[in-house]
């Protein structure tokens, strides 16, 4: 999995600021791509938008 994130008004990153893999073996099999945000209940800021674009979902390397 790669990330990057960015304000709205602020100017994209280049390159991923986020990688990250997991080889556990329950996580290998055929399965759905989603994506969830969380903001903790002891936050003391919110809410906090969020804005979603351009997610993909690849076939891993066999």
């Amino acid at each position: 999995m790669s990330a990057v994130g960015r304000k709205l008004d602020g100017a994209e990153e280049p390159g991923w600021q986020v990688t990250a893999t997991d080889g556990t073996a329950a996580l290998q099999g055929a399965g759905s791509a989603g994506l969830l945000t969380y903001l903790s209940g002891s936050a003391t800021y919110g809410p906090v938008p969020v804005t979603v674009d351009d997610v993909n979902a690849f076939r891993a390397a066999e």
